[in-house]
């Protein structure tokens, strides 16, 4: 009798553990599909400025391994389950890639019980050369139509509100009034070491209004409670995110009223042909006070180009005979002081470089795990493009913007590509 009794006993609890057992196997299973997906994408990040390329590949490795839609349910969106951004002033890109697992599995289809649990898994691609990847795309990304004119912070105790002004906002995403989080918003502290508003920081942002030409947000989950603080002087900044663009505006914090300092950079064109001139524009919301002004740096020579101690913004030509590649950063402070500034934005990027009418070319130099040299080309209409050049050899096509070459040696990295038209481009490739 006992014994029968104890094989009762254990046969309840097997059934009992059996369907959270099946759970967390399914779920190992589809988070490490989730993540076999984030590092494709990462790895498509690393060699190619095409966005899309990034995009279709995620898709394409969860299209293979897990279903996408469940009795009308979508497991997984594209448009909103594949996250990029720019890190550490565009050196990294970091992507994130989320599944919704039905939480019964396969079974739940049969038994109609619905329910999804989101698997997210991130991955950072370092961009250790200028035309790395995305952030060709990150650098040379055709002007915004959202702007950030200025921001107002009142910020005391648990007591937190923002007033960000600016244009082409848009309409309010989905759950504003309210708080949520999402890809269209999010708020830093650089100094503490924090942000809110993104589904990666964990923090929701209570968001009052939205319209195109004004965001009022009234509190942050958990702030003035933690590390989640702004104190006097903080760098901070804010980013907005639209079907229009996205625009970041950077500020010093002044917890009682309008933020004092910013600096932001733009360009009249980021990849300009050799002998072409642009215009570098910086500008601050803030006008010179005779001792601190805005001026515009040359990160990559060291030079200062130019300051203003009284206007809101300053402008500079500068050229480019040979092909090469310029960092410019704004910043608000004393002049041909940057270590003080007060405010400064992220670098700039510029390259000059050899074009034809049918575009630039883009060259990457790769080693393979068994020692042989390859190069990566882009560029736009390379369909039946050909590569000569000392110790190169075996032209293949990847796709019509991308052929890849042989090198025989690491020193064998420049050369040149004749379009189908007849049109020479050269190229210098950059190690990976």
């Amino acid at each position: 009798m006992i014994t029968l009794i104890t094989r009762w006993w254990w046969t309840v609890i097997t059934l009992i553990l059996l369907p959270f057992v099946l759970f967390l196997i399914q779920y190992a299973h589809d988070a490490a599909l989730v993540q076999d997906a984030a590092n494709n994408g990462r790895m498509i990040a690393a060699v190619t400025a095409d966005p899309s390329s990034l995009t279709n590949e995620i898709v394409q490795n969860i299209s293979e391994s897990l279903p996408t839609t469940q009795d009308g349910t979508t497991l997984f969106n594209p448009n909103t389950d594949i996250v990029t951004r720019s890190l550490n002033a565009n050196q990294e890109v970091e992507v994130s890639v989320t599944y919704h697992m039905p939480v019964f599995g396969g079974i739940g289809h049969y038994l109609g019980i619905g329910g999804t649990i989101p698997i997210t898994r991130t991955t950072i691609q370092s961009l250790d050369y200028p035309q790395n990847g995305l952030n060709a795309v990150l650098q040379s990304a055709p002007p915004s139509s959202v702007n950030i004119s200025s921001v107002s912070l009142q910020a005391a105790g648990t007591n937190f509100s923002l007033t960000v002004n600016g244009t082409g906002f848009g309409s309010a995403p989905n759950g504003v009034p309210g708080t949520v989080t999402g890809t269209f918003f999010v708020i830093a502290d650089v100094t503490q070491g924090w942000d809110a508003g993104s589904p990666q920081s964990g923090l929701a942002v209570t968001y009052a209004s939205w319209n195109d030409t004004q965001i009022e947000l009234s509190g942050i989950q958990n702030y003035g409670k933690g590390t989640e603080r702004i104190n006097p002087g903080d760098d901070m900044y804010v980013t907005v995110s639209t079907s229009n663009g996205s625009n970041t505006y950077y500020f010093v914090a002044n917890t009682t009223g309008t933020t004092q300092y910013s600096a932001s950079i733009s360009a009249s064109n980021t990849t300009p042909s050799i002998g072409t001139a642009v215009t570098i524009t910086a500008s601050s919301g803030t006008p010179g006070d005779g001792t601190n002004g805005i001026g515009i740096y040359d990160a990559t020579t060291g030079q200062y180009l130019i300051w203003s101690a009284s206007g809101e913004s300053v402008s500079q030509s500068v050229n480019s005979g040979s092909s090469s590649s310029q960092d410019y950063v704004a910043y608000y402070g004393p002049q041909g002081q940057i270590a003080n500034a007060l405010a400064t934005s992220d670098d700039l990027g510029v390259t000059w470089a050899k074009t034809s009418s049918s575009g630039t070319v883009t060259a990457v130099m790769m080693q393979t795990s068994d020692g042989a040299y390859i190069i990566d080309i882009f560029g736009q209409n390379l369909s039946g493009a050909t590569v000569s050049g000392s110790g190169l050899s075996g032209t293949s096509q990847v796709s019509s913007n991308e052929i890849q070459v042989n090198a025989n040696d690491s020193s064998d990295s420049s050369g040149e590509v004749t379009l189908a038209n007849g049109e020479q481009v050269t190229f210098q490739a950059q190690a990976y």
